[in-house]
């Protein structure tokens, strides 16, 4: 037997009915469409293994196999496994996409993967969070043409890391799959899994297998050279987990010692011996090597080795020195892709980044920070450094970090939220106006992931930091509280919250109280008190009639034609009609987007007073706006009034 085949028999040992089931997969690609087939166990357990097993079998069967793998230190940038399988094969394919695939969809595709050209002159692509499904379907396309000419199988390993934006692209594409020969084969840790990806993986799409650990019978095979006892002895301290196994046996007798000497577990429960023969593995380095393997897991995997140097501080030629070691000590591994190299193990890596000194590792982030900045990397890229590194009131960082944050929220508002968390710890307290305004942009972040409990805690500690006379602000802010209270079904909360800045609001005749008295009507909607909206929606046109404010005009005028509509008042409601119309026809979108509620409540009252034209065109037109200006607040609740006059008129 060559010595490539006896390799992969070892490395498969104990996994028989796995790579059954891995095969049965690939004889389904052709039947089914879209297949899925997820594995999970601990670390070490071997599906990055059986992954790569699977990889040989569909390109023995004239598959196009592309793998991509999420890491632990770089989570938070958007849709990076979905980068890291596609984009290098994309930049090297002639796919014609701007022949093919109308402007819209290939700006989306852009968004996500750095080799894909937006189309010119088209700018970038007007989008909210809350249309996050429209940059899905563009992946979905492409995963359609990958496809076209032979079936594609797509390993997406280690999704435990996995960055929010790549597990919603995940989770969209098993729910509605490609209309192609796509097989998906996702390995992750079910302990470390986000509740976004073990929600996903329920989809009945999926074939979930588990890795259980080896037998001893097993392990001694796996070991192969050793003698029984020293196999035995080994299987004592690492089980049946494989990686543990072969980490012991390369460490030798020293490492079984460990326990004695004090080894405690790390964090995801690698046992003491082995944490210990790690440790033991890197104090065979030298300085030189040690300190570029140390930058290396700073950098992010995989990993250029210029940067690393750079990180590192070391010259080009030291550092080129430096990986010809490790690669020798088998620490690190070329890729397919040149000038790019992985760690032998996600908890080698783990365990060489935890070894570091804490303020070399300060002091390694802000290099790498630099480095990438010199670079022109984008400021996604170097978030994560930046994060990890400024200090407190840095505010070339602050401002790195709201820059990143607001590029991420189109598509990736749970990346968004974690740069605006990030930035809040960098403020100083006393920049109290962007202590408000940051959490502000947080609250939105939270509330298109859908948390509302989030967000409306984050707004309630942006009202608390306002300070005593910004009367305005605190309506614009209490109201948005309250429309969050009101999704989450806690109208009491919203009426009570309402009805007290209205009682503290010290001057009535302000476009402050004609919003608070405009969302006053709307909640008694939901308390079914129709005379408080019937009064609040009339003191609001009044108000803003006397301010002369058009768009606030339009809103209220609106709001109370909408009371009117649902308390039955329907002869009144058409003539309250006819004002808000006028009111939001006279009006520009420019004046209109911070009262985009007046195209909601207008349509749907004209879609209840059977009005349907009417009411599909207000929510197009506020439709268009929340995009123009990336406002996501009523974009789904437009869209749900929209279809509904679609539904009624057939």
């Amino acid at each position: 037997m060559a010595a490539a085949e006896h390799a992969s028999v070892r490395q498969t040992i104990g996994r028989d009915s796995e790579l059954e089931l891995l095969d049965a997969a690939l004889e389904a690609l052709a039947e089914s469409g879209l297949v899925c087939v997820a594995l999970e166990g601990e670390p070490g357990i071997g599906k990055t293994r059986l992954l790569g097993e699977l990889r040989d079998r569909a390109e023995a069967r004239g598959c196009l196999v592309l793998a991509g793998s999420a890491t632990e230190f770089e989570r938070d940038l958007p849709f990076s496994v979905w980068v890291d399988a596609l984009d290098a094969y994309v930049a090297s394919q002639e796919l014609g996409l701007q022949e093919v695939w109308d402007g819209e969809a290939v700006g989306e595709l852009a968004s996500v993967l750095p080799s894909v050209t937006r189309p010119a002159g088209s700018g970038s692509v007007n989008s909210v969070a809350d249309e996050r499904y429209r940059t899905h379907g563009a992946m979905r396309k492409l995963l359609e043409l990958l496809a076209a000419d032979r079936p594609l199988v797509l390993l997406l390993d280690d999704l435990h890391w996995s960055d929010g934006a790549s597990i919603e692209l995940l989770g969209a594409l098993l729910r509605r799959g490609p209309d192609a020969d796509v097989l998906l084969a996702l390995a992750f840790r079910p302990t470390q899994a986000p509740v976004r990806l073990s929600a996903a993986v329920t989809a009945p799409v999926v074939r979930r297998i588990g890795l259980a650990q080896l037998s001893e019978a097993q392990a001694t095979l796996l070991l192969g050279e050793l003698d029984p006892r020293s196999a035995a002895a080994i299987y004592k301290h690492g089980g049946g987990n494989p990686f543990y196994l072969e980490q012991l046996a390369r460490a030798g007798q020293d490492a079984l010692e460990a326990p004695a000497k004090g080894a405690a577990a790390d964090e995801v429960g690698v046992p003491p011996a082995v944490v210990a023969s790690l440790a033991d593995e890197l104090t065979s380095l030298s300085g030189t090597e040690r300190v570029l393997l140390e930058a290396a897991a700073v950098a992010g995997e995989p990993f250029e080795p210029d940067l690393a140097a750079k990180i590192a501080e070391l010259s080009a030629a030291e550092g080129l020195a430096a990986l010809d070691a490790l690669l020798a000590h088998d620490l690190v591994r070329p890729t397919a892709v040149p000038r790019r190299f992985v760690f032998r193990h996600p908890l080698v890596r783990q365990a060489v980044y935890e070894s570091a000194l804490g303020g070399w590792r300060l002091a390694a982030h802000a290099r790498a920070a630099t480095e990438l900045a010199a670079r022109g990397a984008a400021a996604g890229e170097r978030a994560y450094h930046v994060e990890l590194s400024a200090e407190q009131g840095n505010e070339e960082a602050v401002e790195l970090l709201l820059e990143a944050g607001a590029a991420a929220a189109p598509r990736a508002p749970a990346v968004a939220a974690r740069w605006f968390q990030a930035t809040l710890r960098l403020l100083r307290a006393a920049d109290a106006e962007r202590q408000v305004g940051v959490r502000v942009a947080l609250a939105s972040a939270l509330r298109a992931v859908g948390e509302l409990d989030q967000s409306r805690s984050t707004l309630l500690e942006a009202i608390d930091l306002l300070p005593v006379g910004a009367s305005e602000r605190r309506v614009e802010l209490t109201a948005l509280c309250a429309a969050t209270e009101h999704w989450l079904g806690r109208h009491e909360d919203a009426h009570q919250r309402l009805t007290r800045a209205w009682e503290d609001l010290p001057d009535r005749s302000t476009a402050a109280a004609a919003v608070l008295q405009i969302e006053l009507a709307v909640d008694g909607l939901y308390e079914l008190d129709f005379h408080q909206t019937a009064e609040m929606g009339r003191q609001a046109l009044v108000t803003a009639r006397a301010l002369g404010d058009r768009a606030l005009i339009a809103a209220a005028a609106s709001a109370f034609c909408l009371g009117e509509t649902v308390a039955g008042r329907i002869d009144h409601a058409r003539v309250c009609r006819q004002e808000a119309r006028t009111a939001v026809d006279q009006v520009t979108d420019e004046e209109l987007a911070p009262r985009l509620e007046a195209l909601y409540y207008l349509g749907w009252a004209e879609t209840y007073l059977e009005r349907y034209a009417d009411g599909i065109g207000r929510f197009e037109r506020g439709l268009e706006i929340a995009r123009a200006t990336g406002d996501g607040r009523l974009l789904i609740p437009m869209m749900l009034g929209k279809n509904y006059a679609l539904e009624m008129t057939g």
